[in-house]
Formats: structure tokens, C-alpha cells, sequence
């Protein structure tokens, strides 16, 4: 994964564009407040459902990221909100994609972030939002760590 750019709006939130070592771009936010930070990542570039309240499915599911793609975001918020004299103590998987879609790799990407020996968040700052997959939704229930759940 390599960055090829970002946007940074006033308020400091910045959105980081990102590219698959295919070639084919998605992104990752950064949200910083007084104490904290939070970041919002990608699980897809595009996405198959096609929600009207979000552009991302206008451009269609191009193809799942994986696991490392998906902790390399993480990764990239982290040492935005260290340069900031943050720590990042919030993640949503929220920008491209649906989750639950490519549950394989974020759950593999969960276990990543949350193992102390990875990057050390607690599972419980962690938010997965979707449309309402029901098998993904069953599958995530089952799944260790437990991750909080947001309906969109």
C-alpha cells in the first residue's frame, strides 16, 4: 500500500488516499479531538450494495482489501494521530465497502489491530458498521474478539 496524496480539512479530519499494490486507489480517515482520535477505514474498494446514501457504490465493487491493507490504514491513522500528540483510540469501519462482505479479512485485521503484540487497541474501540448482512451480522456475533456493531 502506498499514499498517494491526502485532504486535510479544518477542523484537522483528514482523508488519506491509499493504493493497493494493484494499483487501484480507496481511502482512509482520520478524525482528531481534544484527547483522542478516531479513524475510519476501508473494507472494499467500491462497494456491491449500492446504498443511496453513499457514493462509494455508484463506482461498484472493484475488489475486497486485504487484511493487511485493511491494518496498514490503521497504521497510517496511527502515526497520524502520534504526529498530533494523539493516540488513536477509536476505529470504525465506516469509509469504503461493506465489512461484512469481506468478513474474512476484517476479522483477520481485527485480531491484528486488538492483539497486544499488534498494534494494541482494545476490541472495544472498535465499531463495524453495515447495511444489515444477516449472515455477516450472525457470523460477527460468534466471532472472537467481540466488536461493537453499528447499523447504517
Amino acid at each position: 500500500m502506498k499514499q498517494n496524496g491526502e485532504q486535510r480539512a479544518p477542523d484537522g479530519t483528514t482523508k488519506f488516499l491509499l493504493e493497493g499494490s494493484d494499483g487501484v486507489g480507496f481511502e482512509a480517515v482520520f478524525m482528531p479531538y481534544k484527547s483522542r482520535a478516531t479513524a475510519c477505514i476501508s473494507s472494499q474498494i467500491g462497494c456491491p450494495v449500492g446504498c443511496t446514501f453513499c457514493a462509494t457504490g455508484a463506482m461498484g465493487l472493484k475488489r475486497n482489501l486485504s487484511a493487511a491493507e485493511i491494518v496498514d490504514q490503521v497504521r497510517t491513522t496511527q502515526v497520524r494521530a502520534a504526529e498530533e500528540g494523539l493516540r488513536l483510540t477509536n476505529l470504525v469501519y465506516m469509509g469504503m465497502g461493506e465489512p461484512l462482505l469481506n468478513l474474512r479479512a476484517v476479522l483477520d485485521s481485527v485480531r491484528i489491530i486488538s492483539d497486544p503484540h499488534g498494534l494494541g487497541m482494545a476490541h472495544r474501540s472498535i465499531s463495524i458498521s453495515t447495511v444489515g448482512i444477516p449472515a455477516g451480522i450472525r457470523a460477527l456475533a460468534r466471532s472472537e474478539p467481540q466488536v461493537n456493531l453499528a447499523l447504517s
